[in-house]
């Protein structure tokens, strides 16, 4: 397994927040399961992190809490302090060798670090890699007696690389009141599945508790086989819309017990509304000039209740091969425009418009088919946006050019090219050409020009224009500078081209661009 670096670790414990204004029923040890630990949990499993102690309580000034916990086989562990007052955290190993910030400095396997959040919380953690020791470990959170009340605290342990990994989801992304709620948690370790323990799951909603539920491994619960390592408990929810979260903690005695927390989440949506994976499309001309301003795609829905809708989409360049996504770069390269928008809808049968920027298509110098994508339809209220359906294919559209689509009529390639040019054989350049492919739209008698600066101070050397008759397509044009002017500017390059303007005499097509194009470098001793 690949290990997470200390410094991802660290920013990892870093980023997660924490209440410390809980009710009384959870400030007390061992209270995991609690509403104000569900921004903590939601980053177990990340990088294949696991959690597997939380412990809430208090601390007053001049005081020292201590907590056993226990810690099983792992590649990396953090132990971090959430709290709202300042405190300090030491831990003790089953060997005895005792760690603190004093014991991490210099130590390349550990660190400990301390940071205070936006929110005004305060976070201690202490990051140990190099497989530190299962066991029994001491945990000690100390107050200093300057302090002047006591500080509640939340303790979190997790580790990487652990052989016990839990891991929790609901079985649909989007929910509607009244559905029924599939849980499910796998818990696993490096053997296989791990069967016989201790899986419940809190259920709660903004900071209100709802019910506590047991998930079994016993193929009768929404698992489809016994004592596979999946636990599973189907929940139906009667309440209030917006977001469910299901904490869950999973335990396990004999000879190493364990503990796991993890949590997940259900959208609980207010209307219904189901895409049913009918799509088409076409261009849209909104002025009259026989060029397509919008791509639209029309997505089909079924709307059960009427709401206000919002929708969003994608759409990118076609995957490579086999529908293999284009990696890194090319991959953001491939993208090609997003839509959203709102609408109300009655119920019944409704076509979503997705409208994607002509102008920019064109731009984008890419021929259809298009890929269109991740389809979202979702509502608003004041808790949030609120799931309730997702397309999760891919539909290509109709074949297009680029050329169909409104535009200058003029393209940029990004191909230049500049040479030196000796006319009458003295030795001293006559001038210097700069050449560049553009992609036209129409056949045309056009003109073009542009200015050359010196590489210091943008200083002007010259300015040139020329025109000549360019059939529709790629055409290459150049720009020719005066070796006298480059020579009386007593400027060695690379030198800059810019302000590059083009326009069609006929056909009224213009672009002006302002990108900066390089030379390679002379002596201004070079020119006539």
């Amino acid at each position: 397994m690949k290990k997470l670096s200390l410094t991802v670790l660290a920013g990892l414990v870093i980023g997660i927040s924490f209440d410390a204004s809980a009710p009384a029923d959870i400030q007390q040890p061992d209270t995991a399961l609690s509403q104000n630990m569900s921004d903590s949990m939601y980053i177990a499993g990340y990088g294949g992190m696991q959690m597997s102690n939380a412990i809430v309580d208090s601390v007053s000034p001049g005081q020292t809490k201590s907590h056993e916990i226990n810690i099983d086989k792992t590649e990396q562990m953090s132990v971090t302090c959430f709290t709202n007052g300042y405190l300090r955290l030491a831990m003790t190993d089953p060997n005895g060798v005792r760690i603190d910030s004093a014991a991490t400095r210099g130590d390349q396997t550990s660190a400990y670090v301390s940071a205070e959040t936006e929110e005004g919380q305060n976070i201690i953690s202490v990051i140990l890699g190099d497989n530190p020791p299962a066991g029994k470990w001491i945990i000690e959170v100390s107050s200093d007696k300057a302090n002047n009340k006591a500080a509640y605290y939340m303790l979190m342990t997790q580790s990487q690389g652990s052989d016990i990994n839990l891991e929790a989801k609901t079985e649909k992304d989007y929910y509607f009141k009244g559905d029924t709620i599939l849980i499910m948690a796998s818990l696993l370790d490096k053997f296989g599945p791990v069967t016989g323990a201790k899986v419940e799951a809190l259920a709660w909603q903004t900071r209100e508790r709802t019910d506590t539920l047991y998930l079994y491994d016993d193929g009768a619960h929404g698992d489809s086989l016994s004592d596979d390592g999946l636990y599973a408990n189907r929940y139906p929810f009667e309440s209030k819309t917006g977001f469910l979260t299901f904490s869950i903690k999973a335990t396990g005695e004999g000879e190493k017990p364990f503990t796991r927390y993890g949590s997940t989440m259900a959208n609980i949506a207010r209307s219904r509304a189901k895409l049913n994976g009918i799509f088409s499309d076409y261009g849209r001309d909104t002025d009259g000039d026989q060029l397509f301003d919008e791509l639209i795609v029309e997505a089909g829905i079924n709307v059960i209740d009427p709401d206000t809708f919002w929708f969003g989409a994608q759409l990118r360049v076609p995957d490579g091969p086999h529908g293999k996504p284009a990696p890194g770069d090319e991959y953001i390269a491939s993208f090609l425009g997003s839509f959203s928008a709102d609408t109300f809808l009655t119920a019944g049968e409704h076509k979503l418009l997705i409208a994607f920027d002509g102008e920019h298509l064109y731009e984008k110098h890419h021929d259809g088919p298009y890929q269109f994508e991740q389809l979202s339809v979702y509502l608003f209220d004041i808790s949030g946006s609120q799931g309730v359906d997702r397309y999760d294919g891919i539909y290509l559209t109709k074949k297009y050019s680029y050329w169909d689509f409104q535009g200058a009529g003029i393209l940029l390639d990004g191909e230049y090219s500049d040479r030196s040019l000796d006319i009458n054989g003295d030795g001293l350049y006559d001038s210097l050409i700069v050449s560049l492919n553009i992609d036209i739209r129409s056949s045309d008698t056009y003109v073009w020009q542009s200015t050359l600066f010196g590489d210091r101070a943008g200083k002007g050397l010259d300015n040139t224009m020329a025109e000549c008759f360019l059939k529709k397509g790629v055409n290459t044009i150049r720009f020719s500078f005066k070796g006298s002017k480059l020579r009386a500017g007593g400027l060695d390059g690379p030198y800059e081209m810019t302000g590059i303007a083009i326009y069609g005499k006929a056909t009224g097509a213009s672009i002006v661009d302002m990108k900066k194009i390089m030379t390679h470098s002379y002596k201004y001793t070079q020119f006539e």
